[in-house]
């Protein structure tokens, strides 16, 4: 699995900005979000979502307990999504009596205690009283709080994720090296449609009910889950459609650069892509500014690029290399086509790139499609002698002497 985006949105952005944003993220290939917001914000996010089109039936989101929020889904939210959870409400005026938070606040100070019960056994006693305050430089430190903190990790006891009654005994709490939980518990619910007597339409319902799934112990559990758009599977992750950002340089036949007509500002009778093919720099009122410069690139790869475009199902963006080179491997690395691949910059290369065994060490070339291969052409002239014309009128004789 590979994070292929990670978006950060401002808290005091406003809805068109968020619209905007998630009209950025959505050109990537994710289909499959993470969301972690609070349930205020959120609303904000699905409310810009619904209008980009990013919570139908091809995306999936995941959301934090605090996206989750009440029982009631925010009327933006994605039917089908699911949510992670903690089994905790810290900020509910009367906790249900499965809220682990309680639980937790007791065990912290056996976890305490347990860490200095393993100092006094191993024979490390020192006074608990820090020297460090507030009045001292932020770079003081306690030098003992390090020994009790290493103990504290060490620490496997024996716990409950929720409470008593439920009959989760067989949980454990250990510490990794960072001092966090080496294993949690957590639940996964489903956010449903259901009917409601009291209003028309469905309503979107985040019920106990509904929690299909638990992860404890580095193993999940899962049951029936109901996917976005009732689906029996979940989105792919992928886009059906996906854009690629294809990089070129002219090399007649294959990539010939023309200009648009100027009249439809397309290419001549349609026969080609248009590509963005040059940066112009210019003054405006005292301001200096740039401006794509797009051309028409046709040729042999142009077709062949339109052809798989159509045949797989994917749209493009063609643009020309930056700095006019191939692709050449210096002490600083690539440069031309080749640092466009390399660096990500460019999801593939459409021109006559020659393949050679440098290049493919770091790229992956199709199935060569023509053989450019270098020869050696003389005319044949007339009347030229042979070279063995020398020989034709001489006689071979051998004598042997007794």
């Amino acid at each position: 699995m590979e994070i292929v985006r990670d978006e950060e949105i401002d808290d005091d952005d406003d809805l068109e900005q968020v619209t905007k944003q998630l009209s950025e993220f959505k050109k990537s290939e994710a289909r499959i979000i993470l969301l972690y917001s609070t349930t205020n914000y959120a609303r904000k996010i699905f409310q810009a979502a619904n209008k980009v089109g990013m919570t139908s039936d091809n995306y999936l989101w995941i959301g934090t307990q605090s996206v989750k929020g009440s029982v009631i889904g925010n009327a933006h939210m994605q039917a089908g999504m699911l949510s992670i959870n903690f089994h905790t409400v810290s900020n509910a005026m009367f906790p249900p009596d499965d809220d682990v938070l309680p639980l937790i606040i007791g065990l912290a100070p056996k976890v305490f205690g347990l860490a200095l019960n393993k100092l006094m056994r191993a024979g490390n006693l020192f006074p608990l009283i820090s020297n460090s305050s507030c009045d001292q430089p932020s770079s003081a430190k306690w030098p003992d709080g390090a020994v009790i903190y290493r103990k504290m990790k060490e620490v496997v006891m024996k716990g409950n994720p929720y409470h008593s009654k439920d009959g989760h005994d067989s949980f454990f709490y250990s510490f990794d090296h960072c001092g966090k939980l080496a294993n949690s518990y957590l639940t996964i619910s489903n956010l449903r449609r259901k009917k409601n007597r009291d209003f028309r339409g469905d309503n979107l319902i985040w019920e106990k009910h509904f929690e299909v799934g638990e992860f404890t112990n580095g193993e999940l559990k899962m049951i029936d889950i109901e996917w976005p758009g009732d689906r029996a599977k979940p989105p792919q992750g992928t886009p059906e459609n996906f854009h690629a950002r294809v990089v070129t340089l002219q090399e007649p036949p294959f990539i010939i650069v023309s200009q648009l007509d100027p009249e439809t500002g397309s290419c001549p009778g349609n026969q080609g892509s248009i590509c963005n093919w040059d940066v112009e720099i210019y003054e405006d009122k005292g301001v200096t500014r740039n401006k794509t410069v797009k051309k028409c690139c046709s040729g042999f790869c142009i077709d062949l690029l339109q052809k798989l475009a159509k045949d797989i199902g994917f749209t493009y963006t063609i643009y020309k290399v930056p700095d006019n080179k191939w692709g050449r491997k210096t002490e600083k690395g690539w440069n031309g086509l080749m640092h466009e691949l390399v660096s990500g910059k460019a999801d593939m290369c459409v021109t006559a790139l020659k393949l050679n065994s440098e290049r493919a060490k770091d790229i992956d070339f199709s199935i060569p499609f023509m053989d450019t291969g270098i020869s050696i052409i003389v005319k044949i002239r007339s009347g030229v002698l042979s070279p063995t014309a020398f020989l034709g009128n001489m006689w071979f004789s051998s004598a042997i002497r007794q």
